[in-house]
């Protein structure tokens, strides 16, 4: 009788419940949120509608990179990286000029003008003839030339300072490889974290109206004060992971800003879609062949080659030198010589230091030191290298590997939680279960964006891998 009694009553009950949730829903609750009544999501199993300050997302970035041809553009124009790089290529091409120029001609003029405060009357010297006569006030100019015959150092200088005009290019080109890849993380950095806000911001949601059924629920006897404070507990667990991931949108978007020359930060569109970001991406870079044509490796190898010749240069300057000299010179007087006021030479001079204190072999031995340096960093930018390409590679099938687990693992986790929604409303369930349910859905939709992130990412390492990129 009992019995029969009780399975009439619990339907009964749990009508009871929803009418009352419906009542309710209009009326303002102690925390400050505001239910939105909708009876025909109700009658679905949804929780109800909620409002609350913290819903509303943060203020949009003043500027925004709208595409990534617009990105390239910005960067090219602004970035610190590549004009550093450009300087050092510059500072390479300067100094190539300065070893060509020891080994062409140089021409100098000079002049020079006296004025004697102490003189001798020599008008009283009988039988000097007028043009010795001696001027208080000579003065001369000249003209020099000097053109190297023989300079093996100076001439091997020229090729070193070539061959350091390269490691800069190549250096550059690494430069721009990295920037590019910085810029694509950068923007997928910024389009996921604020996905996750807006991930938190409907756990916030949920979780303030699982707090108002909770609270019904306990007004009406079918729930306790525990689970009513578990309730509320969830909420400011929920609005202390809302205020970090608002903090992680900023400085995504400052770091983009930096990347793009700025000092605050820059926000994406929602029109830029992670899917077309790598193929954005690969328009601006080229694949190579191998890890050797990588620009960092091509860079390593072509630093060996430059300390090798900075090696041999110093065999080259125990050579000796030899140089045709011609000097023209104007003055003020007659030269005793020609007669003339004007005199001009020709001449060659042969130099040969024989010893100078131990310079060179100081010299040697500082750059054998070099040379051992730049062969292992070669060898270490191999490694390096072979081991990047393999890991991008292995990266994509993986990270897609986890992506489709990872949808998986929410899809099931909403199936629950809806389960756990009706079976409340019916009074059939708990609130821990309840708020667990909501938990692991929430914990899933922020999985499934780091994943999404992740396959990006892999994407875009794997192509600058093995790639040459030009901004």
């Amino acid at each position: 009788m009992l019995a029969m009694f009780g399975n009439r009553i619990r339907p009964l009950l749990a009508i009871t419940l929803l009418v009352a949730a419906t009542d309710a829903a209009a009326q303002p609750t102690p925390d400050g949120e505001r239910e939105q009544p909708t009876p025909a999501t109700e009658k679905r199993g949804a929780l109800p509608e909620v409002s609350d300050a913290m819903l509303k997302p943060i203020p949009p970035a003043k500027r925004t990179v709208r595409s990534w041809r617009e990105a390239l553009k910005i960067v090219r124009a602004r970035s610190t990286a590549l004009r550093s790089s450009l300087g050092r290529i510059e500072a390479a091409s300067g100094r190539a000029r300065q070893s060509l120029a020891a080994a062409l001609p140089t021409l100098s003029a000079r002049g020079q003008l006296n004025h004697h405060l102490i003189v001798a009357d020599f008008a009283q010297i009988p039988g000097l003839p007028p043009q010795f006569a001696p001027q208080t006030t000579p003065y001369s100019a000249s003209l020099s030339l000097r053109q190297p015959v023989l300079s093996l150092s100076a001439w091997y200088s020229v090729g070193t300072a070539k061959a350091a005009k390269k490691v800069a290019e190549l250096n550059a080109k690494e430069a721009q490889r990295i920037v590019l890849g910085s810029v694509a993380e950068a923007i997928v950095n910024v389009i996921t974290s604020e996905r996750i806000a807006e991930v938190r911001r409907v756990a916030l949601k949920s979780a303030l109206s699982t707090h108002q059924l909770t609270r019904r629920r306990a007004q009406l006897g079918g729930a306790t004060a525990a689970d009513v404070l578990r309730a509320q507990q969830e909420i400011a667990l929920t609005r202390a992971a809302i205020i970090t991931a608002d903090e992680s949108v900023r400085r995504s978007r400052e770091a983009l800003g930096l990347l793009l020359g700025y000092s605050e930060g820059w926000g994406v569109p929602p029109s830029i879609k992670l899917d077309t970001l790598a193929k954005d991406a690969e328009a601006s870079c080229k694949p190579v062949k191998s890890v050797l044509a990588r620009p960092d490796v091509r860079a390593a190898k072509a630093s060996v080659s430059l300390a090798e010749r900075n090696l041999r240069s110093v065999d080259y300057q125990y050579a000796p030198t030899l140089d045709f000299v011609s000097d023209l010179n104007y003055f003020s007087i007659q030269n005793q010589i020609s007669q003339e006021r004007y005199t001009w030479t020709i001449g060659a001079v042969f130099s040969w230091t024989i010893y100078d204190g131990g310079a060179r072999g100081g010299n040697s031995d500082a750059l054998s030191g070099d040379l051992a340096v730049a062969k292992s960093d070669f060898t270490e930018a191999k490694r390096r290298a072979r081991l990047e390409v393999k890991q991008a590679k292995r990266g994509i099938k993986v990270a897609a590997a986890t992506l489709r687990v990872t949808q998986k693992t929410r899809q099931l986790a909403e199936k629950t939680a809806r389960l756990s929604r009706i079976s409340f409303l019916n009074g059939n369930g708990n609130s821990f279960n309840l708020v667990d349910a909501a938990r692991r859905v929430r914990e899933a939709d922020i999985d499934v964006a780091i994943k999404e992130f992740e396959l990006v990412r892999a994407k875009i390492t794997a192509l600058l891998a093995l790639s040459e990129c030009d901004v």
